[in-house]
């Protein structure tokens, strides 16, 4: 199997990509995970927000983990 990597750009336009910039990023977390949906239909509502992230303006705590004694 060979995989074949490409810009968004070269895929898309530039003119395309780049009318992206200005949308809500809201709007846009929503647009990615109902795309996520129609691809991936068994993917759950968590597990897509784990893939895209967190909301805009939510922070997630760091977690320490202790290595040794």
């Amino acid at each position: 199997m060979i995989a074949v990597y490409a810009t968004p750009e070269s895929l898309w336009g530039y003119d395309y990509v780049t009318s992206a910039y200005k949308e809500d990023p809201d709007e846009s977390a929503k647009r990615i995970a109902k795309h996520i949906m129609d691809v991936y239909p068994i993917a759950t509502a968590e597990q897509i927000k784990n893939v895209i992230g967190l909301k805009p303006g939510e922070r997630k705590e760091p977690t320490r983990k202790y290595i040794g004694s």
